[in-house]
């Protein structure tokens, strides 16, 4: 189950920079190569994410939004870099965020609220698909 959660997640997080980088540089693949490349990102940010200590976490994930960004979009290597730190960014404040209202909203500390897996879960869940919702309006 947890392996499955961190999938979907990663992937949220794929798809969120995705998004967000179309919004400032032009596309340069179609749909089904895009739906394809998100794909094999996801699953190699995954398989990073458990591969990786926690401090090398953070380098790994914008470099790989940089490839990610290289692969799907035109740009200077400045503009990619800067998109890739965004998403990074703004995955981060989501994240945090998301944790923290939830936590403030029921009212638990947020260590008891990590404890409660399911409303962990969705909370997380729900914060990465409206970052998604954001970058698309963007």
């Amino acid at each position: 189950m947890e392996y499955i959660t961190s999938l979907v997640w990663c992937c949220l997080e794929v798809i969120h920079c995705c998004t967000l980088s179309s919004a400032f540089l032009t596309s340069k693949r179609t749909a089904k190569q895009t739906i394809i490349i998100i794909a094999i990102f996801s699953l190699a940010q995954c398989l990073l994410a458990y591969a990786s200590s926690a401090l090398g976490i953070t380098g790994l994930t914008i470099i790989g939004y940089v490839v990610l960004s290289f692969c799907l979009f035109r740009g200077s290597w400045l503009q990619h870099l800067l998109t890739a730190c965004l998403c990074f960014v703004f995955n981060a404040i989501f994240d945090v965020a998301i944790l923290y209202g939830a936590s403030a909203l029921l009212g638990i500390s947020l260590s008891e609220f990590v404890w409660r897996k399911l409303a962990y879960i969705t909370a997380v869940t729900l914060g990465k698909l409206i970052s998604i919702l954001i970058a698309w309006i963007l």
